[in-house]
């Protein structure tokens, strides 16, 4: 924007990575800097931690589904899914269990009354390598400590471009700015040298008056 003139930015994918484009043609690429921080973020950053939440949540949908529709009701009818959706976004408990908790399966056998195991079987999932060798909670637990590693490595690179800024400015000031308290001093030193000169020229003039009194001149 300048005085009443506008540039319309957009921004692209160029062959050497994102860049900026004006609507006269120019372009900047897009390398570092904040600009640069966002486009990582939405474009690799994001995507991946969002394929590993999905696939914990497709992991367990499909475990538990195949699992529970090979037991019964509590009407005694073949189970259907237990979640619907296969993604994070998308992953919901089946809307039949949800009306009606009959439609939960928890036998293989209808109207086996104590029997559990098929329960206890879903209730061991979580236990189970889903996800290459791991569990579920394992498999979060990495994502949440990468999660913590990236924060913290962007953290200090924040604070040590952060103090490498201040040394440059520090540098600078002491090149071209203005030190206060030097400046301070430089006014004390010629002040006083100001003071001794007036009272040299004031002890001078008294001496040439006494002179000229002694001397009789008028």
């Amino acid at each position: 924007m300048q005085d009443n003139a506008a540039n319309h930015l957009t921004y692209r994918m160029g062959a050497s990575g994102w860049e900026i484009a004006w609507s006269d043609g120019a372009t900047a690429q897009v390398r570092n800097g904040e600009i640069a921080s966002l486009f990582q973020m939405r474009d690799t950053v994001i995507p991946d931690y969002l394929g590993q939440l999905d696939a914990i949540a497709s992991a367990l949908a499909s475990t538990v589904n195949a699992l529970h529709q090979t037991g019964m009701t509590m009407q005694g009818t073949p189970a259907g899914a237990f979640f619907d959706g296969n993604s994070a976004g998308s992953i919901s408990v089946n809307a039949a269990i949800t009306a009606d908790t009959r439609a939960i399966a928890a036998t293989r056998v209808a109207s086996a009354t104590g029997d559990g195991r098929l329960a206890a079987e879903l209730a061991l999932v979580t236990e189970q390598p889903l996800i290459g060798n791991q569990t579920l909670g394992q498999a979060a637990a990495s994502m949440l400590g990468q999660i913590g590693h990236a924060v913290r490595g962007a953290t200090t690179a924040r604070e040590a471009a952060s103090t490498l800024q201040t040394q440059l400015d520090n540098q600078i000031m002491a090149t071209s700015g203005v030190n206060l308290d030097e400046e301070m001093m430089n006014i004390l030193i010629f002040q006083r040298a100001y003071d001794a000169s007036a009272r040299v020229l004031t002890v001078a003039d008294e001496m040439v008056r006494t002179i000229i009194d002694r001397l009789g001149v008028r």
